[in-house]
């Protein structure tokens, strides 16, 4: 279960630290007569709505006790807004659908992390937590090399971000699974693992 929890936040990661850290350098690149100010202010919006999505997304889950959908189909509505936002050819299309990417992204942050509260119990909790961002962690140390490394292959960030966007998705199918599996730490389990 932890593997899977981790992996689901592996993948999350890939939309949360690709796009947040080239947002202004893909909205240069769409928009290169933009000041570096006007970059600025458009790369802060996506994260404005981030705040939103997260709220109505977490507080829906909580009112209606439905958990799996509202943890994976926000991964997968953000692989596909990434995948069109790729291919759009207008330039506010493009900027709205990367808004929506960045919103859903982040909109799985309060679910996921009740999931993993209500999948782990017991002193082994805290180490699954840890274990589970430490791993996430590790796509800040290969994605934002490889991101600028396809970038300057192809001179295009579209290959770069496709790669974000199938991983974002496929983190919501795994995500979807993983909150539908009928694991929950029994009472048994916990006590044993609190004594070890």
């Amino acid at each position: 279960m932890v593997l899977l929890l981790s992996l689901v936040w592996f993948l999350q990661a890939f939309g949360s630290i690709g796009i947040t850290l080239f947002l202004p350098l893909i909205l240069k690149s769409m928009a290169s007569e933009q000041s570096d100010v006007v970059i600025s202010l458009l790369s802060a919006v996506p994260f404005i709505f981030a705040c939103l999505f997260m709220y109505l997304n977490g507080r829906h889950s909580d009112l209606t006790g439905e958990r799996a959908w509202h943890m994976g189909l926000p991964l997968i509505l953000a692989g596909l807004s990434l995948a069109v936002a790729i291919y759009a050819g207008n330039l506010l299309v493009a900027y709205l659908l990367l808004v929506l990417t960045v919103g859903f992204n982040f909109a799985l942050t309060p679910v996921f992390w009740a999931v993993t509260t209500e999948k782990l119990a017991g002193v082994a909790a805290a180490a699954s937590i840890a274990f589970i961002n430490t791993i996430a962690n590790f796509v800040g140390l290969g994605l934002p090399p490889l991101l600028g490394k396809i970038k300057d292959l192809t001179n295009s960030y579209h290959s770069g971000l496709l790669i974000v966007a199938v991983a974002l998705a496929l983190g919501g199918i795994i995500g979807i699974i993983v909150s539908r599996s009928g694991q929950k730490p029994s009472a048994f389990h916990t006590l044993k693992e609190d004594k070890l």
